[in-house]
């Protein structure tokens, strides 16, 4: 009997590790790209490299620079009017599974996700005796990618590593027409380790020898020293990339870190352009592909009437100051402007690993350090793979902010519809201006919600 979309998705997520309060199971320490070329030849994959990847890790801004690439090869094949399919899996999904998967930029269809997904199920579970050996959430949807991009049969195919990179899941690629390192930072300390050495170890393992790998100047020099060690013992040439001096002056560029992100993905876009076009992307290419990216819940804006949402998905410490300083810099055009009745709210929600409690500390720190004030914190939860966030994590934050800013106006939401909702019938005389950041599962959910009205 077939599945539906929705029957794949819900067997899709059994497959994900238990998400439970506080859990202090030991991570288990195997590679996830372990057996993932034997699944692939399995279903018939056994050479893939006609997909032409480039392959993209970092701590953050790993995905902008992903669609930034993306657009940037489309400009060009698109402004020499040459026909072009361009393969894009990124992760985690905003708002649904298959956003992960796209084509020229667009979700698969629930039909051809749902099709190739249980092919690649009932291949691999007609192999084995229990389902508890079948590839996990992640390497489901890495497996699933290669089966949509090679069926489809895409020209140039970009990958966002999940995690890390040496273990990933999608590291499996042997030639990869490039590699690309964004910011390098400590997050993910569970998987990778607690220092920026093992964190840079790991994500340098998508190197590989004789094919070029491209960084962001790294802020940390034991990211750049090992990148640059990992580099040299691979034989892979690695070069260190500074701001382009073409980025064109677009106000999505205006934060510094999508400035690096913007010229890495000019690098990386061009190590698979040069192949046929050896001039490489124009300037009217950087500034067509650039200005068109839009990459959702990524310093994203929402404007509907006296109600201005700004969404960004700042989920660790390298992040959240960059998505604080974006919104402050947004709304103070308008403050400028008319400076009398607006008003700054925050909707705000986080649960994971990660020291939640640390990223509330910074968003008070800037509030402190840049005399700014957020007239009232919403405090939300969320879904995650259907599962609503733990209340006992709502509780704890609430009395950490309390602890830290005991002036500040709390609130906790039930939901994150009835957050945005309180926020939108507060009577405002000027611009509401509403930041919503944290998890990225939070900024999906609300990104869901706009869409459906």
């Amino acid at each position: 009997m077939s599945k539906t979309y929705e029957e794949v998705v819900d067997l899709l997520r059994s497959r994900s590790r238990p998400w439970t309060l506080k859990e202090k199971r030991p991570l288990k320490n195997q590679p996830n790209n372990g057996r993932m070329k034997e699944w692939l030849s399995e279903l018939g994959h056994e050479n893939f490299s006609d997909l032409n990847v480039i392959h993209i890790t970092g701590t953050k801004g790993k995905g902008s620079t992903a669609a930034f690439t993306e657009s940037l090869i489309r400009a060009h094949f698109r402004h020499i009017s040459h026909p072009i399919k361009v393969g894009l899996y990124t992760s985690p999904h905003v708002i649904t599974e298959r956003d992960r998967i796209r084509i020229n930029f667009d979700p698969v269809s629930e039909e051809l996700f749902t099709k190739e997904f249980t092919s690649v199920w009932d291949t691999l579970r007609a192999n084995v005796a229990d389902e508890g050996d079948m590839p996990g959430y992640l390497q489901l949807l890495a497996l699933t990618s290669v089966q949509i991009f090679m069926k489809e049969k895409v020209d140039v195919a970009i990958y966002e590593v999940h995690a890390g990179g040496r273990r990933d899941a999608t590291n499996i690629f042997d030639q990869p027409i490039a590699c690309g390192f964004t910011t390098i930072g400590l997050d993910h300390a569970d998987l990778l380790g607690n220092t920026i050495e093992s964190i840079a170890w790991h994500k340098s393992g998508i190197m590989k020898g004789k094919r070029p790998a491209f960084s962001i100047v790294q802020e940390e020099p034991d990211a750049r020293e090992v990148l640059a060690r990992e580099a040299a013992t691979l034989d892979c040439p690695l070069e260190f990339v500074d701001i382009d001096e073409q980025l064109p002056d677009i106000p999505k560029l205006l934060p510094t870190v999508q400035k690096r992100n913007a010229s890495l993905a000019i690098r990386l876009a061009n190590s698979y352009i040069c192949r046929s076009s050896p001039s490489g992307l124009t300037t009217k290419d950087i500034t067509v592909g650039l200005g068109q990216c839009e990459w959702p819940g990524r310093f994203q804006t929402i404007r509907n009437g006296r109600n201005h949402w700004f969404l960004d998905s700042a989920h660790n410490s390298i992040s959240l100051p960059v998505a604080l300083s974006w919104f402050a810099s947004e709304i103070q055009a308008t403050d400028s402007a008319d400076q009398t009745g607006n008003r700054r709210v925050l909707i705000f929600g986080h649960e994971s690993k990660r020291d939640t409690q640390e990223l509330i500390m910074i968003i008070s720190r800037f509030c402190d350090d840049q005399n700014f004030k957020f007239d009232e914190v919403i405090l939300s939860p969320y879904k995650r793979y259907g599962l609503q966030m733990h209340d006992a994590v709502i509780e704890e934050h609430l009395k950490v902010w309390q602890a830290m800013q005991p002036s500040i106006k709390l609130k906790r939401a039930s939901c994150l519809e009835d957050a945005i909702a309180t926020t939108e019938r507060q009577d405002v005389v000027g611009v509401q201006q509403t930041l919503i950041t944290g998890s990225t599962y939070l900024v999906g959910e609300a990104l869901a919600l706009f869409q459906d009205r």
